[in-house]
């Protein structure tokens, strides 16, 4: 059991008895009273890291006898494809032949080769081929291969229905599936199977596979002829068997099995180099199971050993050089005989052999559960040839655990290739090849996983903090937003054998640093909405807001510039601005009398500069309309209120016929009547903005005749006279409730008020 969480109750998650035998790793539990019970190691806590009922065996000194705990990947999921993208081999202009159906007599052999009808299929998925861009090979029967065929182009999967593949059983004629560049990343190998072994039809199934890419292969349900994996790709198995004479061998691949069932008459599997994970393996007859070899790591969970012939002319296991972990029981058929050499492995030059019912080595004293006795010479030995004929079923031998050791595991080690990375604020993930050289396990294992530990000083500086691939050496970092800034980089290497002392799995740490570069962000000013004013020669103040130097982090000075298109409508402006604020004004005063429309560009600069592709200016523009006015603007009494007092207030409006607004200055265009000698005297409103304009301002007033006089664009004087028989305002000469419980400081605009003096 393994990679496990279990949940319940009671007194334990996992019960061992007296002759039970179990391998236990990477298990936690919840709710039990203890992980796991057994008559001699019980497992008090509630997780398991690695336990075994019985000892482990080794026929070499390690400082832990575990097992390899490889690296686990699921086997890669290829869609089911719509069925007007399968190919069937049978179809024209293809022509393979099933079921022994034959156009000719080829080599001797009674039927024909439908390795060239299967070719064509597959080229058919080339770019421009008839079936360009479908991705299933469909084999419906059984065919002849006598000749090599080589899988490219779309085609991603290979299906039949069991036997399908392969030349007869006594043909004799090397075939091969050479797997070429294509399409897909994945090939996915299903249903093919073996035919008969008669009547000339077809014998082993896929004869060997060739993989030249990198592209993964997958293989399910198949029942498989002999088997040569190589190639940079990656290799899964799920319910994979072999006929009589299939020979597996995987050279420098990386293999994860789920229910692999070799059943060669003689050695099954040779495995030369690269990771080789095995979930459920079942084998049948003599001769060796596994051979590993070349610094291969191999681990086997749950083998079952089916000894069904005279198995005393080879060892049931061989390593050389390679580190394994084999948990496996032997079982014995009727006419079986039990492996007498169980392990034979060798680790420079030296050569051991696990014999049935050879001592084991025990436990090195540091390591818990404390040593066992070695087993006695009658350990496991089971239908030895001594039992009657005809008797089936009897366990052979049985190992909870063989673990090799090939001395301790020597640190990794890798160099940089350069002392320092640069790269400027803002500028997003970054992807630097080559930054770590040199990767090496220092072990001689090819495959060995090797991992890169990646700390930084200045963790701030990064959105996305710096990895480095262990594969490519390529770093990857992303800065944070806009941040910069010196990051010193620890880097240190690991692989994945043990670093118990005196073995160690990880290198010497290295540094480098990453510099970001400060970058100017450029100074901001909000938008500046056009204007429309009239041509009367007065002054126009435009407000500016929203101005800095950039970023929060960015405290440079500011310069403001206001440009005139046409300086003879409107001149420069002149800009009021104090150093530090978020605000400025513009003011200009436009030339009386003249229509036309301006261009005014704003510049905000600040003194960061350009570096680094920095960028220290703003621009805005927006544009003054000026409008010549001649209509006229006129008062309007709207009504008298009579006050408490006895005084009165007159309100008052007025109508600009005007497009915009119209200032009109205080003064003698701009007065009341009677105005002599009155103090205190409040000027009325100068400016008038187009349109009809309701209560304006308000005048306090003694009752007598009070006169507006207004003077509007079209030089004519117009006037509006307040008395106390002016029509009345609403409330009985209050002033109304809305204004009356308005705050002073939202009552109406340009309400004025003025107490006449006289009465």
């Amino acid at each position: 059991m393994i990679d496990s969480d279990l949940t319940g109750t009671g007194a334990a998650a996992i019960i061992n008895g007296a002759t039970g035998q179990m391998l236990v790793r990477n298990v936690s539990t919840m709710g039990y009273g203890q992980a796991l019970a057994d008559p001699t190691y019980p497992v008090t806590a509630n997780a398991i890291s690695e336990w075994t009922s019985d000892a482990p065996v080794s026929q070499f000194p390690a400082v832990s006898l575990k097992s390899l705990n490889l690296p686990i990947k699921e086997t890669p999921i290829i869609p089911w494809d719509a069925p007007e993208t399968w190919v069937n081999v049978e179809d024209a202009p293809f022509g393979a032949t099933p079921d022994g159906i034959c156009n000719s007599v080829v080599a001797g052999f009674p039927c024909d080769d439908d390795g060239p009808a299967i070719q064509r299929a597959i080229d058919a998925t080339l770019p421009g081929g008839s079936r360009a861009g479908a991705t299933t090979l469909f084999l419906p029967s059984q065919y002849r291969l006598l000749s090599t065929v080589y899988l490219r182009g779309s085609i991603r999967r290979i299906i039949g229905l069991g036997r399908t593949t392969g030349p007869p059983y006594a043909g004799g004629v090397p075939t091969s599936f050479v797997v070429q560049a294509g399409a897909s990343p994945i090939i996915l190998y299903e249903n093919l199977g073996y035919g008969e072994s008669s009547g000339g039809r077809v014998g082993p199934g896929v004869v060997q596979v060739d993989n030249q890419t990198s592209r993964t292969l997958v293989f399910r349900k198949c029942g498989m002829g002999t088997l040569q994996l190589s190639g940079g790709g990656e290799v899964y198995f799920e319910s994979v068997s072999g006929f009589q004479d299939a020979l597996f061998t995987f050279n420098n691949v990386a293999v994860w099995a789920r229910q692999l069932n070799p059943e060669r008459h003689g050695d099954k599997v040779f495995i030369n180099g690269g990771k080789s994970w095995m979930l459920g393996l079942k084998t049948e007859k003599f001769g060796q199971i596994i051979t590993a070899s070349n610094g291969a790591k191999v681990e086997v969970l749950g083998g079952l050993v089916y000894s069904l012939d005279d198995s005393r002319v080879s060892p049931m296991f061989v390593i050389n050089d390679s580190d394994v972990s084999y948990t496996f029981n032997e079982y014995t058929g009727r006419y079986g005989i039990p492996y007498p050499e169980l392990v034979k492995e060798t680790q420079t030059s030296v050569t051991k052999t696990l014999l049935r019912g050879a001592p084991a080595v025990p436990y090195p004293s540091s390591i818990q559960p404390p040593p066992v006795p070695a087993y006695p010479a009658t350990w496991s030995q089971r239908n030895d040839g001594t039992v009657p004929d005809g008797i089936d079923g009897v366990v052979g031998s049985s190992l909870v655990l063989y673990a090799s050791s090939r001395g301790e595991n020597k640190a990794p080690s890798f160099a940089l290739s350069t002392t320092e990375v640069v790269t400027n604020e803002d500028a997003g993930p970054q992807l630097i090849p080559g930054v770590a050289i040199q990767m090496n396990d220092e072990n001689d294992e090819r495959v060995q996983e090797l991992a890169f530990t990646v700390t930084t000083t200045n963790p701030t500086l990064f959105a996305v903090s710096p990895t480095l691939d262990a594969q490519t050496g390529t770093l990857t970092y992303t800065p944070a937003t806009d941040a910069f800034g010196t990051a010193t980089v620890t880097v240190i290497l690991s692989d994945d054998g043990s670093g118990e002392l005196p073995s160690r799995n990880t290198s010497l740490p290295q540094t480098f640093t990453i510099r970001v570069e400060p970058v100017n962000d450029a100074p901001t000013l909000n938008t500046i909405p056009d204007a429309q004013v009239a041509a009367q020669g007065f002054p126009l103040t435009v407000s500016l807001s929203g101005l800095s130097s950039g970023k929060l982090n960015e405290t440079q000075s500011l310069t403001i510039l206001a440009v005139s298109s046409n300086p003879s409508l409107v001149p420069n402006p002149v800009v009021a601005y104090s150093p530090g604020s978020t605000t400025a004004t513009l003011t200009m005063t436009p030339t009386a009398g003249q229509s036309g429309v301006v261009t005014i560009t704003v510049s905000v600069q600040d003194d960061g500069g350009t570096a680094n592709s920095g960028v220290n200016m703003l621009s805005r523009v927006f544009s003054v309309t000026l409008v010549v006015v001649t209509a006229p603007v006129r008062p309007v009494l709207e009504c008298v209120a009579l006050n408490g007092d006895g005084s009165y207030t007159a309100r008052f409006g007025y109508k600009n016929d005007n497009a915009v607004s119209v200032i009109i200055p205080a003064g003698t265009a701009n007065y009341f009547v009677p105005n002599a000698g009155l103090t205190g005297l409040i000027d009325p409103p100068t400016l008038f903005l187009p349109g009809r304009q309701q209560n304006t301002f308000q005048i306090q007033f003694n009752g007598n005749a009070l006169t507006w006089l207004l003077k509007g664009p079209d030089n004519q004087t117009r006037t509006s006279t307040a008395s106390s028989t002016s029509t009345r305002c609403a409330g009985s000469g209050r002033l109304p409730a809305s204004d009356e419980n308005r705050p002073k400081n939202q009552k109406l605009s340009f309400f004025t008020q003025i107490r006449a003096l006289t009465r």
